[in-house]
């Protein structure tokens, strides 16, 4: 997540709010907060005119993983925010607290690395119909802890097309909230090719780190001439952003196509450590912190981004020597290999056959790796996506064949420990599945 750019009034904000950001680091410290244990948070209903079209409570089992079908791990660094710590899919780091909370926490590790989650949603349709309106929501609460240099929780919108291709900031992105350093306030603000912003660190009502609060974007396009974004904290209006000011063309590019959600919890990095004047995280800065998530939703009024595809067959895929089609290691992350496997009673191997033409598991589908036209090319677990390279025509013959290619699911020359390819369909016992 990229930072917005200050004026004299969000200087007057961080004054106002966590005193001088060029005070030492120690001077800058909130005081430790005392925990506050909320009922589970539930996403209201959607108003008259509008309809729901996704809500997560996060309901479940405290310590297991939220939702695959709502949500995938990214791993790894190199975010483009110079943040330090390993994103993981550990849930140390990203669980459900049994009442109705998601957990992100961040911690040290032996040897002095860092670990946290980020999390991206599934689905990237969430979009504002022309003639309609777009409201995205999530009851949040930040980190407290004592010692918070470093910490930099977020709860992001990002445009679709950065998944097939498309190239940031000009696909827009969406900050709802950002909070750094343990500061009781929160950042939101609009990335496009334009340059625009959004406003510096305000005060949720109350401390943003004590109890649950509300952050919210609306993409108003009830008059597609005259369109405008509106960022909310706890209800309230805090800045209005309009097409007119950000250029016709740059706000098409970055508002007019649906989004998908990150959650993240990242350490260090360019906005903290710009406004501490130091380098984050500290060795003093405390290991443990969490970011909780009371709900997530989406309305809309206008139209109805609700998926339509049903399944129309599940469970094992069944292919060469009776082995599985799997997902490996049941990893829902972007790129993740596919592979046959002996089957079992994994998640990796539950697949679903749609009325749309994807293969899915996981909550994502079986995607052609880099979109090629090649025999041979490999196949992986991808968010669903629509485009042709995840479509597939189940024949007679059991071949799955791609259309956009005209390629076959393969197990590559009967190799049972090779990754799956699509390719030349020839009615090959390598190319025959059940399902």
């Amino acid at each position: 997540m990229a930072r917005p750019k200050k004026s004299l009034l969000s200087l007057l904000a961080v004054l106002f709010l966590a005193g001088c950001a060029s005070r030492a680091a120690a001077a800058i410290q909130p005081m430790a907060l005392t925990e506050v244990k909320a009922p589970a948070g539930t996403a209201p209903a959607a108003p008259a005119g509008w309809t729901r079209v996704f809500a997560d409570d996060f309901p479940g089992t405290a310590g297991k993983a939220p939702s695959s079908a709502n949500w995938f791990h990214d791993l790894g660094t190199g975010f483009g925010d110079g943040a330090v710590q390993q994103a993981t899919n550990s849930t140390k780091n990203a669980y459900l607290d049994g009442s109705g909370h998601l957990v992100l926490k961040a911690f040290r590790t032996s040897n002095g690395t860092w670990q946290s989650a980020r999390l991206e949603s599934t689905r990237d349709d969430f979009k504002a119909p022309a003639g309609g309106e777009l409201k995205m929501t999530a009851s949040i609460r930040l980190p407290s802890a004592a010692n918070a240099l470093g910490y930099w929780p977020a709860f992001a919108a990002l445009g679709a097309p950065n998944r097939t291709g498309g190239s940031w900031p000009s696909t827009g992105e969406i900050d709802m909230m950002e909070a750094i350093n343990g500061w009781p306030g929160a950042s939101q603000a609009l990335h496009d090719a334009a340059g625009s912003t959004g406003h510096y660190l305000v005060s949720c009502a109350g401390d943003c780190r004590s109890g649950y609060h509300t952050f919210s974007a609306i993409v108003n396009r009830t008059k597609t001439s005259a369109e405008y974004l509106q960022f909310l904290i706890d209800g309230k209006v805090i800045q209005t952003i309009t097409e007119a000011k950000v250029g016709v063309a740059a706000w098409q590019k970055a508002i007019d196509h649906g989004f998908y959600f990150v959650l993240d919890l990242t350490l260090g990095g360019s906005y903290p450590d710009g406004e501490c004047n130091c380098t984050t995280p500290t060795s003093a800065t405390t290991s443990g912190g969490s970011m909780s998530l009371g709900y997530v939703a989406v309305y809309e009024k206008g139209g109805n981004s609700t998926p339509t595809a049903k399944a129309t067959a599940a469970g094992h895929m069944t292919g060469y020597e009776g082995m599985c089609l799997a997902n490996q290691n049941s990893l829902n992350v972007a790129g993740n290999p596919i592979a046959l496997r002996s089957c079992a009673s994994l998640a990796g191997e539950q697949w679903s056959f749609y009325s749309d033409g994807t293969l899915r598991v996981q909550g994502g589908c079986l995607d052609d790796v880099k979109g090629t036209t090649s025999s041979g090319a490999w196949l992986d677990w991808y968010p669903c996506n629509g485009t042709g390279d995840q479509v597939w025509t189940h024949k007679s013959n059991g071949e799955f064949v791609n259309p956009r290619t005209g390629l076959c699911l393969a197990d590559p020359l009967g190799n049972t420990s090779a990754r799956i390819v699509i390719e030349t369909c020839n009615d090959d016992a390598t190319q025959r599945w059940a399902i």
